[in-house]
């Protein structure tokens, strides 16, 4: 009984260890301008809507956009930019 108890500890504690490196996590994104974080939603704030305003002093500025699903990076999605005349 006592070997079952240990065996089951141990299996536990290598189970918790594994885990702890395992990166789970839901839908989000992050937006950076010139490297500096702009904008972080995840999970249930996904659906709130933010705006990030650009203006001609942008023009030379890098936009970087990160998608993640499940603690993995995204892929084939998509962004719409619009001007101030909501024209895409």
């Amino acid at each position: 009984m006592k070997q079952m108890i240990s065996k089951t500890i141990m299996l536990v504690a290598i189970a918790a260890t594994l885990l702890s490196f395992t990166n789970f996590g839901g839908e989000g994104f992050e937006i950076y301008l010139n490297n500096k974080l702009v904008i972080q939603q995840f999970g249930s704030k996904m659906t709130e809507v933010q705006c990030l305003k650009l203006d001609h002093h942008s023009m030379n500025d890098q936009l970087t956009v990160k998608y993640h699903h499940c603690g993995h990076i995204g892929k084939n999605r998509t962004i719409t930019i619009k001007d101030g005349q909501n024209k895409i």
